[in-house]
């Protein structure tokens, strides 16, 4: 049934269940029964308390955590002597920060190798490894993100929230769906929130207590 009015209450959406579920057979005798039939939405996979816990079991809200990478000291110009090594410390840090903004993984892995100067030569190196690993990419008002291999940025459901230290991500360098899920979450648990309120909500969940440029312009 719809809502015709403004305003909805239990009892409104009571009735319309026990509307919905109203059955009437008829007999053979000619008399007629009538009875309520409740259907449910979905096929009870096992007991109340099990659907509990397997729903309590998974949330999308998430810490962000920055991927444990040992450091190597190696030099700019040494690096691509270690091309293979290169693609595997990319390959740790994509397997725990995925999705994630091309600016902070070649920060990532440079910052692993002891690396403070980014070059031109140093970025085509990378290129080649993100390459070479078939690395997915979107991208989003100036930055580009990068996926697994496998990964689908359509179906992508976490929310990150940043931390500190090297948990601690720029609002920039969160993928749009993942902005977008946050949203989702905040107007599913308050149902109904104005648009500026939504983003604040969302940014807040998100471990961005204050709305600045940055923040404003990543959701």
């Amino acid at each position: 049934p719809y809502v015709i009015e403004t305003s909805i209450g239990v009892d409104r959406m009571f009735l319309s269940i026990m509307s919905a579920a109203y059955q009437e057979e008829k007999l053979e005798n000619g008399e007629s029964i009538v009875s309520e039939e409740v259907r449910p939405v979905a096929e009870d996979s096992g007991t109340l308390e099990d659907n509990v816990r397997d729903e309590s079991a998974f949330s999308p809200v998430q810490p962000y955590r920055a991927a444990a990478v040992k450091n190597r000291a190696v030099s700019a110009e040494n690096l691509p002597r270690h091309f293979d090594k290169l693609c595997n410390t990319v390959s740790e840090i994509m397997r725990v920060e995925a999705p994630v903004s091309r600016s902070l993984l070649n920060k990532r892995v440079l910052a692993s190798y002891s690396i403070t100067r980014f070059t031109a030569k140093t970025q085509e190196l990378l290129s080649e490894a993100y390459r070479r690993l078939e690395l997915a990419e979107t991208a989003q008002d100036g930055e580009t993100m990068l996926w697994n291999r496998g990964q689908n940025p359509s179906a992508y459901t976490l929310i990150r929230v940043s931390g500190e230290g090297d948990c601690k991500r720029d609002a920039k360098d969160i993928p749009r769906c993942e902005a977008v899920n946050a949203v989702a979450y905040v107007l599913r648990q308050q149902i109904s929130l104005n648009e500026p309120d939504a983003v604040k909500q969302a940014a807040k969940l998100m471990g961005y207590p204050r709305m600045g440029a940055n923040v404003s312009a990543a959701f």
